[in-house]
């Protein structure tokens, strides 16, 4: 394909990104969104504010640049994440913004809690459209913002990290990052009726992204404790990686945690969580292989709607749609 920067009125796509060297999956988006624009000859950087820091929990070669050297010039676009809230539009005024919102439930954050007329940067002149990232946040940010432009991506799951494992131990892999006491309850429900037995658990925590991987490869149970999520990747890379996999949705997960091939849970809902996960895990011990079939169905899912090859088109339809005006 040629390049494409030619064609448009655009100077460099700068993506702010916050200094925070934890994992973090949407930061991981951001640098792989820079990569496929430049790659299609689409100039775009990460912009770090502390000179020197790049995100290392995963493997990127990902143009930076540092706070200190960006001017941003009326051909330029600048790239701000939800979570930095009213302030977005009031940076760098008159020069063109796009918000890149992974969790619409965070698009609120920093918001006065008062029933004044208020002002948001969705419907400011300078923001020139939203990148959203689940049919969920899609919904969500068209009704609160009526006339603002919204735009999806599909997120992509690497199939070089998360495919199904040739071997699974019996492993309940899980990721309490926000609902660590609803994790709490679970597991100990489960435990106080001896529902563990046999079964190792094994937190993702402090973990690079190969190491997460293949601690997911190897797992035959993912447990998932979404929060109100945008999208969640965590369910859906343990899905691609062959795992039987319940829990939370987190909203923005419902288009992939579907019932034909995994065990969604409203949110919440502690006593259904752990019956189900208990019916699962006696399942298992008895003959794990419906329930293997399952996972294999729900790892073919992912690998057919959220490819890497899918995402990539979706960055650059949305930002010939932006570009073009």
């Amino acid at each position: 394909m040629p390049p494409m920067a030619t064609c448009y009125m655009v100077g460099m796509i700068y993506f702010y990104v916050p200094d925070d060297s934890r994992p973090n999956g949407g930061v991981a988006k951001i640098y792989h969104q820079v990569d496929v624009l430049n790659r299609h000859g689409i100039a775009a950087a990460v912009v770090h504010l502390a000179e020197g820091f790049r995100c290392n929990w995963f493997d990127n070669r990902t143009s930076i640049v540092y706070a200190r050297t960006v001017r941003p010039a009326p051909q330029d676009f600048i790239v701000a994440a939800e979570i930095f809230g009213p302030d977005i539009a009031r940076t760098a005024p008159g020069i063109r913004k796009v918000i890149f919102n992974q969790n619409c439930y965070n698009t609120f954050l920093h918001y006065p809690l008062d029933s004044g007329p208020g002002e948001t940067p969705y419907l400011h002149p300078d923001i020139v459209a939203a990148i959203t990232v689940s049919e969920d946040s899609l919904s969500y940010l068209t009704y609160a913002f009526p006339g603002a432009r919204i735009l999806r991506i599909h997120p992509g799951i690497d199939p070089g990290l998360f495919h199904p494992g040739e071997e699974k131990r019996p492993r309940i892999a899980f990721m309490p990052r926000r609902q660590l006491e609803e994790a709490r309850q679970v597991f100990s429900i489960l435990k106080f009726r001896g529902a563990l037995e046999g079964f190792e658990l094994a937190e993702i925590r402090d973990m690079n992204q190969a190491e997460a991987a293949s601690l997911l490869r190897a797992s035959a149970f993912f447990f998932s404790f979404s929060g109100a999520e945008g999208f969640g990747l965590p369910p859906a890379e343990a899905m691609a990686s062959g795992c039987i996999t319940i829990g939370f949705h987190g909203r923005g997960g419902r288009e992939f945690f579907r019932p034909e091939f995994s065990w969604p849970v409203e949110m919440g809902d502690i006593e259904t969580y752990a019956r189900t996960a208990e019916t699962l895990l006696h399942h298992y011990r008895a003959d794990p292989a419906p329930l293997t079939e399952k996972a294999r169905a729900a790892a073919s899912f992912i690998a057919s709607h959220y490819s890497l090859e899918q995402e990539e088109a979706d960055i650059l339809a949305c930002w010939r749609e932006i570009m073009s005006g």
